[in-house]
C-alpha cells in the first residue's frame, strides 16, 4: 500500500512539475474539466432564457425586436446576444423546427463561448508566466487557468442559454489586449493592440449594459495614472469604444425612446440598503467563486503598483466588483452578475497569492504549491455545485440529457393559444418559457420587465401591483401562481377582484382567471 501511495505521489508531482514547466499544458485538464461539467449543468436554464427568445423570433418574422407586437419596450438586456439569437431564429433555428430548438442552439453557443474564454485567459496567463522569474507564480498562473472550470457558476452560465459566456469572452479578451499593449514598448506599437483592446470593449458593452459603467471607470482611472505616451495610445481605442457606445445610443433611442433597457429601469433600487446587499452579494460570489484564493485579491492594489500592465487587469476586474456592490445583486443560482469577471478575476487572485508568499516564495516548491491550489480548486467546485443544486431544481446531464426540465410550460402555452384569442393581453409573473410558447398573446408583465408603465411605478416591487392598480390595467386574463403563494388566496378573497375576474382554468401550480368586466 505504501508502495503504490508513494509511485502516486511521485506521478503527481512529475505532473505538476510538467505543468509548471510548460504552463500552457494546463489548458487540457481545464477543457476536460469544463466539459464534464458543462454536461452536468446542461439541464439547467432559468426562465429568463426564454424573453431574448421571443424577441429573436418576433424579429426574425418580420416584427421587429418586441416582446408585444406592436409595443416598442427593451425588456432584454443582452442586444448583443439578441441579435445571435435573431440570426439562429432567421436561418430556421426556432421553435416551428422543434420546440427546444432555439434553446438548444443558445447553450451550444454558450459552451463555445466559454471555451473561448477559457482559451483566451489561457493565452493571458502563459504571457503572464513568461514574465516572471518565478516558478511559484508560474504554477500560480498554472491553478488559474485550472480554477476557471472550477467555478461551477462559470461552466453552469455558460451552458444556460445567456448571454453570460459571451461577455466573458469579451471582457477577458479585452482585458488581454490592454495588457499586451502595456507591455510594448516604445509606446506607439501598443496603439494596434489598445484599438483591438477598445473593440472588444465595445462588444462587451453591447453584450451587458453594465460594462458601460465598467469600462468608463476602468478608463478613466487608467488614464489618469498610465505615463503620458501610453495615454496617448490609449486613445484611439478609448475613442473607439466610445463611438460604438455612442452610436448604439442613438439607435436605442430612436427604436425604443430610452438610453437605458426597460428590464434595467424595473431592476433598480437604490439607497444604502440596496448597496449592502450588493457587497453582501458580492463577497458571497468571491468566496463561492474562488475560496481561499480570493484572499489574493488583497494585493490587487500591491499588483497595480508593479506596471501599467498589471494596473489594467486590476482596475477590470475592480471595475466589475464595484458594479456588483453598487446592485443589489441576482436572485438567480451561481452568483450570475460575477461571473463574466471570473476568468480574470481568477488571474488576479493567483497573481496575487504568489505576491503574497514574498520572500519565501524560492523556497516553495512550485509543484507541491500548484497540486495544494488544484486540490483547493476541486474543493470549490463541489461546494459551489451542492449550492446550486439547492437553488435550482434540475436534472444533472450526466445521468441523461433532457430538455425541457419540465413539459409544463409548453402544455399550458397550448392551452393559451387555444383559449385566449389571437391579441388578447394575459397578466402574468413568469413571462418566459409559458410567453415564448404563446407568441401571439399580448402579455402584461406583473414585474414590470416588459412595460415601461410598471418599470417606473413608485414604491413598485418585485412580488407584484397594488390591486387597484393592477384592475386599472384591465387584462382579458390573469395567470397566477398557485403554489406556495399566500397572496393569491387573499386576492381570491378581495370582493373587488371577484367582481372582475373568475376562475376559468387550473393548471399544476397556476391558475387562468378570465375577466368578466
Amino acid at each position: 500500500m505504501r508502495a503504490i501511495t508513494t509511485s502516486c505521489s511521485a506521478a503527481i508531482t512529475r505532473l505538476c512539475d510538467l505543468l509548471c514547466r510548460h504552463p500552457f499544458l494546463a489548458v487540457i485538464p481545464a477543457v476536460i474539466w469544463y466539459g464534464i461539467s458543462s454536461v452536468d449543468f446542461i439541464n439547467c436554464y432559468v426562465d429568463d432564457v426564454f424573453i431574448p427568445m421571443r424577441y429573436a423570433e418576433h424579429a426574425a418574422q418580420g416584427y421587429g425586436l418586441v416582446f408585444n407586437i406592436g409595443e416598442r419596450v427593451e425588456g432584454y438586456s443582452n442586444f448583443l446576444w439578441t441579435a445571435l439569437l435573431t440570426a439562429a431564429a432567421s436561418a430556421g433555428i426556432n421553435q416551428d423546427r422543434s420546440p427546444y430548438a432555439l434553446l438548444s442552439f443558445a447553450k451550444i453557443a454558450g459552451f463555445l463561448c466559454g471555451l473561448a474564454t477559457i482559451l483566451v485567459a489561457t493565452w493571458l496567463a502563459v504571457r503572464i508566466s513568461r514574465e516572471s522569474t518565478h516558478r511559484s507564480t508560474k504554477a500560480m498562473m498554472v491553478a488559474a487557468i485550472i480554477s476557471i472550470p472550477a467555478a461551477s457558476s462559470f461552466t453552469l452560465w455558460s451552458v444556460s442559454g445567456m448571454e453570460t459566456p459571451l461577455c466573458a469572452l469579451f471582457l477577458i479578451l479585452g482585458a488581454s489586449l490592454h495588457w499586451i499593449g502595456f507591455g510594448r514598448e516604445p509606446a506607439h506599437k501598443s496603439r494596434p493592440y489598445f484599438l483591438l483592446g477598445g473593440i472588444a470593449s465595445a462588444l462587451a458593452c453591447l453584450t451587458r449594459p453594465e460594462q458601460m459603467f465598467a469600462w468608463g471607470l476602468m478608463m478613466v482611472v487608467l488614464m489618469m495614472f498610465v505615463n503620458p505616451q501610453q495615454r496617448r495610445s490609449l486613445i484611439p481605442g478609448a475613442i473607439m469604444t466610445t463611438l460604438v457606445i455612442i452610436a448604439f445610443e442613438v439607435w436605442r433611442w430612436n427604436y425604443y425612446g430610452e438610453f437605458l433597457p426597460n428590464s434595467v429601469m424595473a431592476k433598480s433600487g437604490g439607497g444604502i440598503w440596496t448597496h449592502l446587499d450588493g457587497l453582501r452579494y458580492g463577497l458571497a460570489a468571491l468566496a463561492g467563486s474562488l475560496g481561499i484564493a480570493g484572499l489574493g485579491l488583497m494585493r490587487a492594489v500591491r499588483l497595480a503598483r508593479r506596471s501599467s500592465q498589471w494596473a489594467s487587469l486590476v482596475l477590470a476586474a475592480g471595475a466589475q466588483l464595484c458594479f456588483v456592490a453598487a446592485s443589489s445583486g441576482d436572485w438567480m443560482p451561481g452568483f450570475r452578475f460575477l461571473v463574466p469577471a471570473i476568468p480574470l478575476m481568477c488571474v488576479v487572485a493567483y497573481a496575487g497569492l504568489a505576491d503574497l508568499l514574498g520572500e519565501e516564495r524560492q523556497a516553495l516548491h512550485a509543484p507541491a504549491l500548484l497540486g495544494i491550489a488544484i486540490l483547493f480548486s476541486v474543493g470549490v467546485y463541489f461546494n459551489g455545485r451542492m449550492l446550486i443544486r439547492a437553488q435550482a431544481n434540475y436534472q444533472s446531464g450526466l445521468r441523461g440529457i433532457e430538455l425541457p426540465q419540465s413539459k409544463e410550460p409548453l402544455v399550458i402555452a397550448k392551452d393559451l393559444n387555444v383559449i385566449v384569442p389571437h391579441g388578447a393581453t394575459v397578466s402574468m409573473v413568469e413571462c418566459g418559457e409559458i410567453a415564448y410558447f404563446a407568441p401571439t398573446i399580448h402579455v402584461l408583465d406583473v414585474l414590470g420587465l416588459m412595460d415601461k408603465e410598471i418599470a417606473r411605478l413608485p414604491g413598485r416591487h418585485m412580488h407584484g401591483l397594488t390591486l387597484e392598480y393592477f384592475l386599472s390595467r384591465n387584462a382579458d386574463y390573469d395567470l397566477r401562481t398557485t403554489h406556495e403563494d399566500p397572496s393569491l388566496d387573499i386576492v381570491l378573497a378581495d370582493a373587488e377582484y371577484g367582481a372582475h375576474y373568475q376562475a376559468l382554468k387550473s393548471f399544476s401550480h397556476l391558475m387562468l382567471f378570465k375577466r368578466v368586466k
